[in-house]
């Protein structure tokens, strides 16, 4: 997969893609934003864009289903510690063309992550 086919798949859906060095993959409103460096990995950049590419243009319970459920966290964690900028994807908060942008659900995830180890930690300690 290079980087002509990918834009070409994006624009059949009407989608921009934009490359970066940071994060891995997501998408902003018609913009699909993906890491560069996925380029080096085919079989795992197929993986990440066709995520990509399946969300909403808008963010419904469909995109918070494909993000919880349906990544790679072993994939995506290796690619991060491969390129350590892919570390941003796992950041709630974003700036994308001066637009700042907030991540519902890793804050979400973060939430009950931290509830869960300090109820763990009350019962168990």
């Amino acid at each position: 997969m290079n980087v002509g086919e990918i834009e070409k798949r994006a624009k059949v859906l009407g989608l921009d893609v934009h490359w970066q060095n940071t994060g891995i993959g997501y998408r902003m409103d018609n913009t699909v934003i993906l890491n560069r460096n996925l380029l080096k990995y085919p079989e795992y950049a197929k993986k990440v864009i066709n995520h990509e590419l399946d969300h909403t243009s808008g963010y419904t319970m469909k995109d918070v289903n494909m993000d919880l459920w349906h990544s790679d966290l072993g994939d995506n964690l290796l690619f991060c510690f491969r390129h350590p900028k892919g570390f941003l994807a796992f950041w709630p908060i974003s700036n994308f063309k001066g637009q700042w942008y907030i991540d519902a659900t890793l804050i979400a995830v973060y939430i009950i992550s931290i509830m869960s180890i300090a109820i763990f930690l009350r019962v168990f300690l």
